[in-house]
């Protein structure tokens, strides 16, 4: 059985931000893979809210959460550490549309998810909203390496916010590496591999029609079929610890360090207590290791 824990799991330390192990992503509830209900949102993200400090990211498009985020927010912001992105590369415009539609004064941390205006002009950028009081700390995406030594010689980064989980460890090979020697911690976006972890994508067929799923080329052909044979091998781990796939494949996440936390994303109130429940999950070194034999890098 898996070693249990208190209710409140130890904040974790990423930079100058202490966060809870397991956050919440809102791309489930923005409409990305699939229409959800206002009312339906906020009862999601207040429960998630109401779980004690809590970490909300909010994914790069204000236009997307369309009130939903704001109205959870209500009275709850100081005990809430809000990260939200821009893919645009106006980052001032992109911040202040974030300042707005969420109602507050300010974002704990903003990331771009890429630049098209070059990055040192662009960390640069962020550092003058840092400097403005409009951001508290700085995040990055979609970088090498050696962009993040770069980026963080022009102002401190705190977190690599990036697609994180067994089925995709590309950030293992050179850039966690290099992240953990200059201090930068990781929000892991997408840790269960978008769906594919939960156990219930299995055919394309699965997947509703127009969710953007059914263009990825991991949830097509080969690839998928490749990726679902490996899941009965951690099926049977899950079952032996009395946890869901779901479950333990966050906790073999948060087995990689104190300087990871992730967040996944779902607008079923149930999957996100299961969701918040793998903080308080221990896996043995053997464990962690069979597990990574399986999902092979």
């Amino acid at each position: 059985m898996p070693e249990s824990t208190p209710a409140t799991a130890r904040l974790r330390r990423i930079g100058e931000l202490a966060l809870p192990p397991v956050g919440l992503g809102c791309a489930a509830l923005s409409g990305f893979y699939g229409a959800v209900k206002g009312a339906d949102g906020v009862r999601v993200l207040r429960q998630a809210l109401g779980a004690g400090p809590a970490l909300l990211e909010t994914g790069v498009s204000p236009d997307r959460a369309t009130g939903v985020v704001r109205r959870a927010l209500a009275g709850r912001r100081e005990r809430t550490v809000v990260v939200a992105g821009d893919a645009t590369g106006d980052v001032e415009r992109a911040c202040d549309a974030w300042l707005r539609e969420l109602g507050t004064g300010h974002l704990d941390l903003f990331y771009v998810s890429r630049s098209p205006a070059g990055l040192e002009e662009t960390v640069g950028r962020l550092g003058a909203l840092v400097a403005a009081g409009k951001v508290r700390h700085i995040g990055l995406s979609g970088v090498s390496a050696d962009q993040l030594r770069r980026a963080h010689r022009i102002h401190p980064v705190t977190a690599l916010v990036r697609e994180y989980s067994l089925v995709h460890r590309d950030i293992e090979a050179e850039l966690l590496p290099v992240a953990r020697s200059l201090g930068i911690g990781v929000i892991a976006g997408c840790p269960l591999g978008r769906g594919l972890l939960t156990g219930r994508i299995r055919t394309p067929e699965h997947l509703r029609s127009g969710d953007p799923r059914r263009l990825d080329p991991r949830f097509r052909g080969e690839r998928l079929r490749q990726s679902v044979r490996l899941l009965p091998l951690a099926e049977e781990m899950a079952a032996e610890l009395n946890v869901s796939l779901s479950r333990l494949a966050l906790a073999w996440l948060l087995a990689q360090g104190e300087d990871v936390v992730v967040v996944p994303s779902t607008r079923n109130p149930l999957h996100l207590e299961m969701n918040l429940a793998a903080q308080h999950v221990r896996l043995t070194p053997e464990q962690r290791a069979g597990l990574e034999r399986v999902f092979t890098r």
